[in-house]
């Protein structure tokens, strides 16, 4: 059975070491959480870019047009962006 003194020494030792665990934890998550995000922001602007660039070269009527719309509609579908080739 617990004393008081147990108690009071759990309350002064144990919860404090606890809490500053359980912050410790929840900040390592919320980093690799901000880095997941940074990379996927990442990807996905290389995506918008590649997706300009090919859009570019459609509107000057390249000799590759239709193997350029197939490209730019497979980057829309990966992307889940708003299908815009025709």
């Amino acid at each position: 059975m617990l004393t008081k003194g147990d108690i009071d020494w759990m309350k002064s030792e144990l919860v404090p070491a606890l809490s500053q665990q359980v912050k410790k934890d929840i900040s390592a998550r919320l980093d690799r959480i901000v880095t997941m995000l940074d990379k996927q922001s990442g990807n996905l602007q290389s995506i918008e870019k590649e997706l300009t660039l090919i859009r570019a070269s459609l509107d000057t009527n390249d000799t590759n047009q239709s193997s350029l719309e197939k490209r730019v509609k497979d980057l829309e579908k990966h992307a889940k962006l708003f299908p815009l080739a025709s």
